[in-house]
């Protein structure tokens, strides 16, 4: 008898979807390890890099990889600094190494970095895409962020332009085929608290209730 393989599961998601709010409620729910800035923190430590050492050279990052380690501190975990700072594709692929490991030891939730394709050989893997009409995440913008609606507009169209090239990038796909989610949700039809129910009610029917409900109990897997 094998043991049970732990869920993984990845959302992609439009700036001003809610899809970060999602995945943390989602993650909490389930007692699921939550992995975002967290990846960065474990892909420097397996290059060996610093976050002192690649904020000096942050100009041979794109931007999109230099947004999130400007956003992220490291605290009291130490560091050997490498020689070089690695390219985007080494550490691209540190990072999918970070998450393909995690996911076969715990049931995880992965936000953004094409997790999706990462994760796609995952026998109990479920991919999510979360978008919104550009109003609806606009307002959204505005309401957490203090901003105009014209600068939210410009954050809008330069992140989903970022993250639709990244995942071209490093994975060959496109981020807006629909073809590679298992659930599509317009958080602005169902508003963020329906669509963390639609999500629970998809885990259910995919996984069974006995599984969802050990995750919430937080229990052992047990053998199949």
């Amino acid at each position: 008898m094998s043991q049970t393989q732990p869920i993984s599961i990845s959302i992609s998601r439009q700036l001003g979807s809610g899809g970060s709010l999602l995945g943390k409620a989602i993650a909490k729910r389930l007692n699921l390890t939550y992995m975002d800035r967290d990846i960065v923190m474990a892909a420097a430590k397996k290059l060996g890099v610093s976050y002192e050492e690649i904020e000096s050279h942050d100009e041979k990052f794109d931007s999109l990889w230099k947004s999130i380690l400007a956003s992220f501190q490291y605290g009291n975990i130490t560091f050997t600094p490498a020689e070089h700072v690695p390219s985007d594709e080494v550490v691209h692929r540190a990072e999918s190494e970070v998450i393909v490991e995690c996911s076969k030891v715990q049931s995880i939730l992965v936000v953004g970095r094409g997790a999706n394709f990462v994760l796609e050989d995952q026998p109990k893997h479920v991919s999510i895409f979360i978008h919104a009409d550009e109003g609806h995440r606009i307002e959204r913008l505005k309401k957490l962020f203090g901003v105009s609606e014209q600068d939210a507009h410009k954050w809008i169209h330069k992140t989903d332009a970022l993250r639709e090239e990244y995942v071209l990038r490093f994975t060959g796909h496109q981020m807006y085929d629909l073809r590679h989610y298992n659930l599509v949700i317009d958080t602005g039809v169902l508003g963020l608290e329906a669509a963390e129910e639609a999500i629970m009610v998809y885990l259910k029917l995919r996984f069974g209730e006995a599984l969802i409900r050990d995750l919430i109990e937080n229990k052992e897997p047990e053998n199949e």
